[in-house]
């Protein structure tokens, strides 16, 4: 049987949080751990400790946690501690914690119970928070690890796939794009290596409906976000595009939202729009050969980063004395952490 698509109804925002006496207490876990709740958490702390806040909060977080502030220690703490309770959570459910998520049945929870591994990756754990979580010993009592690069996981993951043909005599360049909810970052892929990340900031405010932009105010943010990685010396040849969404993908449709779900054009593959309206900005043939939500284009990253001993453990002896994969096992799972919780398995 197929696994089941990552939706909202599978997805982890709507999951609740459970611990009577903490401080996120009958919370969804997206609004928790996600960059909107946790700005705001910041926000309120350093105030009370009497920070002026100029910079974005969880610049200053990072900044406040390398130099050892009390206030922000505090919130990491309490941060690392939601989160390993997330993951006990999907691990281990109690009663309260399933009738929390009436939508969720037995192969929803065992499919997070019965995976080998959770990579935790995503702009929010790109810092001293994340370096403390891939330390915390309650995460990793849950077989949880940090990303190696997990600003980048989607892009590592997308480029992975990309194939070592890229940019060949420029009639095959390839770009990967992964489109977040608080910036566009885009690089190019050059005989499978990737490339530097160019970040450009989105005009909107995540979960504020009124700030949101315009499908084609979006796609002329994700050509400038091309354009910025575009090889000089690149002619105007094809341009192959991998991209990973903010928005849930549901048999190569985008889920109805109104940031990039905008750009769902009924009965038409979202590909063939993009790859329509980047060819007329860019005045050069593009085809967005993959489309997937952030987390599955995360889990792409599994195998790029997989360590020797894990690649070793994937491969068995066969009767010949070779080498060769083992069969299909329990996936891993892949929580990507920015303006809200992404997911991806290995087997979707």
């Amino acid at each position: 049987m197929a696994p089941p698509d990552i939706t909202r109804r599978t997805g982890l925002n709507r999951t609740v949080l459970l611990r009577p006496g903490a401080a996120w207490h009958g919370r969804p876990a997206g609004r928790v751990l996600g960059a909107t709740g946790l700005s705001a958490t910041v926000a309120s702390a350093a105030a009370g400790a009497g920070v002026i806040t100029e910079s974005p909060p969880l610049q200053l977080l990072d900044r406040a946690l390398a130099g050892g502030a009390p206030w922000a220690q505090d919130v990491a703490t309490a941060w690392t501690d939601a989160l390993s309770h997330l993951l006990r959570t999907l691990r281990e459910p109690t009663d309260p914690d399933r009738e929390a998520r009436p939508e969720w049945g037995d192969a929803d929870w065992a499919r997070w119970s019965s995976a080998p591994r959770v990579l935790v990756c995503g702009g929010v754990v790109a810092g001293e928070l994340g370096s403390r979580a891939a330390h915390d010993p309650a995460v990793r009592a849950h077989r949880a690890e940090v990303s190696p690069d997990p600003a980048r996981a989607c892009l590592i993951g997308l480029a992975a796939g990309a194939g070592d043909d890229g940019d060949r005599d420029d009639r095959g360049a390839v770009l990967v794009l992964d489109l977040g909810h608080s910036s566009v970052k885009a690089a190019s892929v050059h005989h499978g290596t990737l490339g530097p990340t160019a970040t450009v900031p989105v005009p909107w405010t995540p979960f504020d409906t009124g700030t949101w932009p315009s499908p084609e105010a979006l796609l002329d943010l994700v050509a400038a976000a091309c354009r910025t990685v575009l090889p000089a010396r690149a002619g105007l040849g094809p341009l192959r595009v991998r991209v990973a969404i903010a928005n849930y993908v549901v048999g190569g449709r985008l889920d109805d939202d109104q940031t990039y779900g905008t750009l769902a054009d009924p009965g038409v593959d979202p590909r063939d729009t993009l790859s329509r309206e980047l060819s007329e900005r860019l005045a050069r043939p593009v085809r967005v050969e993959l489309l997937v939500n952030d987390g599955a284009a995360a889990a792409l990253s599994v195998e790029a980063h997989a360590t020797p001993a894990a690649a070793d453990a994937r491969t068995s002896t066969t009767a010949t004395g070779r080498r060769g994969p083992l069969a299909a096992g329990p996936a891993v799972a892949v929580i990507s952490i920015g303006t809200s919780l992404g997911v991806g398995f290995t087997d979707a």
